[in-house]
């Protein structure tokens, strides 16, 4: 559990270390306010962590004292090694949550000629298995003190840029890091040297490239990232193109979604673990505030819309970051025939098992000869958990107020040895339930388990759960709660542990 009020560090010191100052990994809530940090290869480390507060420190790179006994041991470390003030890694445990913010920093004694490669913040990519390919460290520098900036890095995000990282940017909240000789009136953003986030800035007027580190400074320039995340099963081949409808130059940028694939020891895919429901393909676009613009969801030439959309919006760094009423998202009409039938491959008979997903885990197969009238089947083999179930999201787009489905399934449930259950109890056995998502920014982040409104449409079955098929069903009218939600999850919940649940002829 990450500490709920904020915890204070005073004063450390910290020096003469192989690697780290400082190191945290999966911690939250923590100030670093004032000490000393020197003579270290990285003075301090975060790693998926979040609300990281720096205030007050004195970081030193190379002291002098330490420098002429590394000389005269001919040693390494004052040369050929990286040298760093503060790492930060490229994602937080929750995305709406604060990487980390550094403000009254001193650096000292980080000139290039101490190491090949030196810099005051340095972003890591951790590698291709970051949370599905999107930034989310958010972190706000704040009246920073350099000795010399003419010899000295401030920043190094060619990492970050070479592993194509959607979004990755940091705040000057207060432009102390210019690059010298130029002025600034508001906050500035440095942006790695990657087309998606580099597409809205002015890199002509505004921006300052620094190639050999792998980004741009952009002065009176503040950025803050808009996340769409979309149902996984109707996201192949779609983008996101964004416009600039307040340019005259129409600027423009197509997005492509980003999903966390998880592999199996043998590397291959792990088909159980990429079928959950709290997983998705999102879309990141780091905009800035002078623009107003237009989003839609495209596969090809044509206008789309992937099932639906749930909408996040990052941490606002400086005051004059975009307004979320700036993005106006375009929602396409929706055929009369996608509403006639919401639930998709009801009846498994095209032998895949998409738009399935697993609700609060489990396992999905298709099974032949297992449906009614010995047709396919979806099945939950694995699971024992009786709260764990198989469903679908349902396009938002039908969902308006005082709409009536009649929604049934029919569902059967083993023993491990085969035989059918049986339950003399009305209540006993499978559930039809429903989750809705209305507000994402109040509720989980993207990436994180959600399990909240999960609202029964029916508790019991059509009669006592006997051998053989089982029909469940309800009769709903879309109230008000179904038509605002960003997304709408209908699934079977198993009701009973150590059971196996098969489902078919879904309506």
């Amino acid at each position: 559990m990450f500490p709920p009020s904020l915890g204070v560090f005073e004063n450390i010191r910290s020096y003469k270390n192989r690697q780290d100052g400082v190191f945290m990994r999966s911690t939250e809530n923590i100030m670093l306010k004032g000490g000393v940090f020197a003579d270290n290869q990285n003075q301090m480390n975060f790693e998926i962590s979040q609300n990281i507060i720096v205030d007050g420190a004195k970081m030193i790179g190379r002291t002098g004292r330490f420098k002429e006994i590394v000389e005269a041991q001919d040693g390494a470390l004052a040369h050929d090694e990286d040298l760093v003030g503060i790492q930060l890694h490229v994602r937080t445990a929750d995305l709406l949550e604060m990487g980390s913010t550094i403000k009254n920093v001193e650096f000292q004694s980080f000139h290039q000629d101490y190491a090949t490669r030196t810099k005051l913040f340095d972003v890591d990519s951790e590698g291709t298995r970051t949370w599905d390919g999107i930034f989310s460290f958010w972190s706000l520098m704040e009246n920073i003190v350099v000795d010399d900036l003419s010899v000295t890095n401030p920043f190094d995000l060619r990492r970050t840029s070479a592993s194509n990282h959607a979004g990755v940017y940091l705040v000057d909240y207060d432009s102390s890091l210019k690059p010298l000789g130029t002025s600034a009136r508001t906050s500035s953003t440095i942006i790695a040297d990657v087309d998606d986030v580099k597409a809205f800035c002015d890199l002509n007027g505004l921006c300052h490239r620094n190639s050999a580190q792998g980004y741009w400074y952009c002065r009176n320039t503040c950025l803050r990232t808009v996340i769409f995340a979309v149902d996984p099963t109707n996201a192949e081949g779609v983008v996101l193109e964004i416009v600039d409808t307040t340019d005259s130059s129409s600027r423009s940028f197509s997005y492509t979604g980003a999903f966390a694939t998880e592999f199996l020891d043998n590397g291959s895919r792990d088909d159980v673990a990429n079928a959950d429901w709290n997983k998705y393909v999102s879309f990141a676009a780091a905009l800035p505030a002078a623009g107003s613009y237009r989003a839609r969801f495209k596969r090809g030439t044509e206008t789309v819309w992937p099932t639906f959309v749930e909408t996040v919006w990052g941490p606002a760094l400086c005051e004059e970051g975009v307004a979320p009423d700036s993005v106006r998202l375009v929602q396409p009409d929706v055929p009369t025939s996608t509403c006639d039938e919401l639930i998709r491959n009801g009846n498994m008979e095209d032998g895949t098992i998409s738009p399935w997903l697993h609700a609060i885990g489990g396992g999905l197969s298709i099974e032949a000869r297992e449906g009614r009238g010995k047709s396919m089947a979806l099945a939950d083999l694995d699971q024992s958990f009786a709260g764990s179930g198989m469903g679908q999201y349902v396009d938002t787009r039908c969902l308006t107020v005082g709409s009536v489905y009649l929604v049934r399934v029919w569902v059967r449930m083993e023993h491990s040895s085969g035989l059918d259950v049986l339950c003399r109890v009305a209540d006993c056995g499978p559930k039809l339930k429903v989750r809705t998502v209305s507000d994402r920014n109040g509720l989980a982040g993207i990436g994180r388990p959600l399990e909240a409104d999960k609202v029964p449409l029916a508790t019991q079955l059509d009669g006592p759960l006997q051998s053989d098929w089982n029909l469940l069903s309800a009769r709903v009218t879309v109230d008000e709660e179904w038509s605002n939600a960003m997304s709408v999850f209908i699934f079977v919940e198993r009701g009973l542990t150590g059971k196996r649940l098969f489902i078919d002829d879904f309506t």
